[in-house]
């Protein structure tokens, strides 16, 4: 997330990007955790913003993007979700049977062997698959998927075309069930799972930002 952070921050926004429990660590830790410690930390973010800023967007990637739409389902109140590759249903759907099914013999599984990507050089996670906290993983997009009417927010979603982790249909499944006037979706041509991070980074930017402005939050408008 930082490399758009940045540019948002240097487009005149207040940027806050909490690193979630278990995250930025080691993979064991990350199994030590539920989908409720997640959103807790994302809740004592949300009220420092509060304290600064009168407009708020959440946004997020991935698992990241699932939490994105949580907090726009349990904060009416904020004005726009940014969903970049939001992991509300895998690619696979495969791998939640597989996850529960080796997750009570093993912590974690060694992610696949991935074609080289762009992304390389600036992702930083680990190469392995914490298998309990995937198991939360799943639980959240269950709570999520039954609670999509709720968002009215305006929304951006953002995905790459050659995405092997998120299902091809989620930005379309997220439109026809959310309650929002605004859905906006880009499909990006070049690039993968890690949108934010690939070649075409700078055009993810620039839908960001026109679609801040779109409705009404472009830091001229504030």
């Amino acid at each position: 997330m930082r490399p758009l952070g940045e540019d948002l921050f240097a487009a005149g926004y207040t940027v806050s990007a909490p690193l979630l429990p278990g995250h930025g660590s080691q993979p064991a830790e990350a199994n030590l955790y539920t989908w409720q410690d997640w959103t807790v930390a994302l809740e004592t973010a949300l009220n420092k913003l509060k304290a600064q800023c009168t407009k708020i967007v959440i946004g997020g990637e991935s698992m990241g993007g699932l939490l994105a739409l949580y907090l726009g389902i349990t904060h009416p109140e904020t004005n726009g979700l940014l969903l970049y590759a939001p992991a509300l249903k895998l690619y696979t759907p495969l791998i939640p049977l597989l996850v529960r099914t080796l997750s009570p013999f093993l912590a974690a599984k060694k992610k696949p062997r991935s074609i080289p990507s762009p992304a390389d050089p600036l992702w930083q996670g680990y190469t392995v698959y914490p298998l309990k906290a995937m198991l939360q993983l799943f639980e959240l997009q269950i709570v999520v998927s039954k609670r999509l009417n709720l968002i009215h927010q305006p929304v951006l979603i953002v995905q790459g075309a050659n995405d092997h982790s998120v299902h091809p249909d989620v930005p379309e499944l997220i439109q026809s069930s959310v309650s929002s006037p605004q859905v906006e979706i880009h499909k990006i041509e070049n690039s993968g799972h890690c949108v934010l991070l690939e070649c075409e980074t700078q055009q993810t930017t620039s839908l960001t930002l026109g679609f801040l402005k779109k409705i009404g939050l472009g830091p001229d408008q504030l």
